[in-house]
């Protein structure tokens, strides 16, 4: 299709075309999407009632039915970060006001038993820090990022801290840890849709969404998003956010 050699009128008509085009892929998707979160939380709630089942919770089999609830939780966390990257495409920033320990209480409720389990210390600031953005997409920045931590930190993973400094300009969200680095040639790409570090594990499920989503996230508040390493242990992702939303 030769766009130059279109009337204003043609080229107004087609954007509208396919405007309503990409609208309905939109809905499609939409309806997909939601569809397979129902299923998938089905196979969560009969592998469960599978899981109890078999007399030994120890056991081959209901190790396997366990290992259907752990993938299944991945396949559902894919669709939540599906639909987050969708809606922070067309919906506006909301802005809010809110304290850093209120993100850090959620955090903690969500990942105390993950933590307690791998012997895995978080360590946070100790004084009440005062943050204005999207309370739930700064929630999500940390909790993707503390879910990479425990997916890719390896056995040598101890402690993962959280510390705060600010600029006139911004405020800086650091989350580090001692696990496993990251070499430099993959520092950036692991923020791209899908990216991992080859030196990890395939068998580690994720959405490959994760660090995508703090980068978009963290770009939508006006800031961005990088991770730091000497590439043999210890990696400290910085969020900068903007103060003037």
């Amino acid at each position: 299709m030769n766009y130059a050699r279109m009337t204003k009128k043609q080229l107004i008509a087609e954007i509208e075309k396919k405007d309503k085009r990409v609208i309905f892929l939109e809905k499609i998707i939409e309806f997909l999407i939601h569809d397979l979160k129902r299923f998938i939380l089905s196979i969560i709630g009969h592998s469960k009632k599978l899981h109890r089942m078999y007399e030994n919770p120890e056991g081959p089999k209901a190790s396997m039915a366990s290992k259907i609830i752990e993938i299944a939780r991945y396949a559902d966390r894919l669709i939540e970060d599906s639909i987050a990257l969708m809606e922070s495409g067309r919906n506006e920033l909301i802005v809010e006001d809110f304290t850093l320990s209120e993100i850090i209480t959620t955090l903690r409720t969500l990942f105390s038993a993950k933590m307690k389990s791998r012997d895995v210390e978080l360590l946070v600031p100790n004084y009440e820090i005062k943050l204005q953005g999207s309370k739930s997409e700064i929630l999500l920045i940390f909790l993707n990022i503390i879910e990479n931590n425990l997916k890719y930190g390896g056995k040598n993973l101890n402690v993962i801290r959280i510390g705060y400094k600010e600029t006139p300009k911004f405020h800086i969200l650091t989350i580090s840890n001692d696990g496993a680095g990251i070499k430099e040639e993959y520092r950036e790409k692991i923020f791209e849709l899908r990216e991992r570090d080859k030196n990890t594990s395939d068998s580690i499920p994720g959405s490959g969404f994760g660090l995508a989503i703090v980068r978009e996230f963290a770009e939508r508040h006006g800031g961005t998003a990088i991770a730091k390493s000497d590439g043999i242990r210890g990696v400290k992702f910085v969020i900068t956010i903007s103060k003037n939303l």
